[in-house]
């Protein structure tokens, strides 16, 4: 375990933006062209089946811990807003759920737990409520 913390840090000590939050550094990568495809993959699977296919992403826990941004004033630069850029250029149903959360946050719930980068019960309520207003107007 610690020999992949030290490998983590000596591969990202340059990297200025470290975002740490509970605790822990939220990373915040590109999609890779393997999660494409693989998406792209279940994408067509489900589908074949009969099935709808929806993706969402949980909205980053710095987000919410930052108070006063809005998501109207933060450019495209969270994992979130990439995955929702992308999945609409590939005509992907996907449930936007930032602004929910960022909705519940500002009103004082917590949608995490305090010392983890996990979701608390708020918070899968928020999720479960954003998919099914979603998968009702399908």
């Amino acid at each position: 375990m610690h020999l992949l913390l030290l490998d983590w840090y000596f591969t990202h000590e340059k990297q200025d933006d470290k975002r740490v939050v509970s605790g822990y550094i939220e990373e915040n990568p590109d999609l890779s062209q393997l999660t494409k495809d693989l998406i792209l993959q279940c994408k067509q699977n489900v589908e074949h089946s009969g099935a709808k296919f929806y993706l969402f992403v949980i909205p980053s826990k710095y987000r919410l811990m930052q108070g006063g941004l809005s998501k109207n004033s933060l450019q495209i630069h969270e994992f979130s807003d990439k995955v929702k850029k992308w999945a609409i250029q590939q005509e992907i149903n996907f449930v936007d759920l930032t602004d929910s959360f960022l909705k519940q946050s500002l009103l004082g719930n917590r949608l995490f737990f305090k010392k983890d980068i996990h979701l608390s019960k708020k918070g899968h309520q928020c999720v479960a409520k954003e998919l099914l207003n979603m998968i009702d107007t399908f």
